[in-house]
């Protein structure tokens, strides 16, 4: 506290401000050797990593944007499949039969929160004498006791 002096009858004055109204000293940030060396290791490394899932998101956009670019494009034949160095994704167009004796049905499908099932169905195609399983599509199946029933088009 600081001292008192005496000025003008009753009027007191101190040489300090009140206590209690100091201003706090500023403090400096002054973080020791660990925090430094952790952060000089560690920001590189990490500015890496968000630089390569830049470039990973890159990469995806463009292969999403090819896989795209193949489903709106015109089917091809299975002949002309077989010389693409990428299949994946393309359309084909296949004549032939489905085999409904062989039917695959995926279970546990839920769909709009109904149980169901994946309808998978092999094709034969006799131009190229190749089999495909095809799926067909999603089938409700309400009641778990009785399969669902389907159609298979004719050849």
């Amino acid at each position: 506290m600081g001292r008192l002096r005496r000025q003008k009858g009753d009027v007191v004055q101190y040489s300090q401000p009140y206590p209690g109204t100091r201003r706090p000293r500023a403090r400096r940030f002054r973080p020791g050797w660990g925090p430094t060396l952790a952060v000089l290791l560690l920001l590189p490394l990490l500015v890496g990593l968000g630089l390569w899932q830049l470039g990973r998101a890159e990469e995806k956009r463009q292969l999403l944007a090819g896989y795209e670019a193949r489903r709106q494009a015109d089917p091809v034949s299975v002949l002309d499949l077989e010389r693409q160095p990428d299949p994946a994704f393309m359309r084909v167009r296949l004549q032939g039969r489905f085999d409904a004796q062989h039917s695959l049905l995926l279970d546990n499908r839920i769909r709009n929160g109904r149980p169901g099932v994946e309808l998978l169905q092999p094709f034969y195609d006799p131009a190229s004498g190749l089999w495909v399983l095809v799926n067909r599509g999603w089938l409700p199946w309400p009641d778990r006791r009785t399969p669902p029933t389907f159609d298979t088009p004719a050849a």
